[in-house]
């Protein structure tokens, strides 16, 4: 990897991390991108892990890695990218995987923070004293709100 690009990556690390906290998320950046996340952001109630990749686009075993950790623990997973539309100055933007999904087609849907906020009132707002139904869980598997 060339210096630009390595520093290019951190550029976008930085400003992932940036707007992440805006939101209010605590942010832990991985130095050297050893893992299978660069960022890791927590909020109460959320946990996400964040791969930033200029184009947008993984390789098979990076999306691999950070589906099934991100299975294994139940969490977000995301991959952040740049997008530019038209003249305006280019931004972070985020691309959502659906849970329980291996592969490249479960990477299409557009991710903001107001979603996660969303998918965490909906999970609350639907559990009960005793906890979720069998029928709830398999509703919300279906939904993509949970992982497996």
């Amino acid at each position: 990897m060339t210096a630009a690009k390595y520093r290019a990556g951190l550029v976008l690390e930085h400003a992932t991390r940036h707007d992440l906290e805006a939101d209010g998320y605590y942010v832990i950046r991985s130095a050297g991108s050893k893992g299978a996340a660069d960022l890791v952001a927590i909020k109460p109630g959320e946990l996400l892990l964040v791969q930033c990749k200029l184009d947008g686009k993984m390789t098979p075993l990076e999306r691999h890695d950070l589906s099934v950790l991100a299975d294994r623990l139940g969490v977000v997973s995301l991959v952040a990218y740049w997008r530019k539309d038209g003249r305006a100055a280019r931004k972070v933007a985020f691309r959502y995987r659906t849970p329980g999904i291996v592969g490249p087609p479960e990477w299409k849907r557009e991710w903001t923070p107001d979603y996660a906020i969303g998918t965490v009132q909906i999970r609350a707002a639907r559990m009960t004293i005793n906890g979720p139904t069998r029928q709830q869980v398999d509703e919300w598997k279906q939904k993509g709100l949970i992982g497996r």
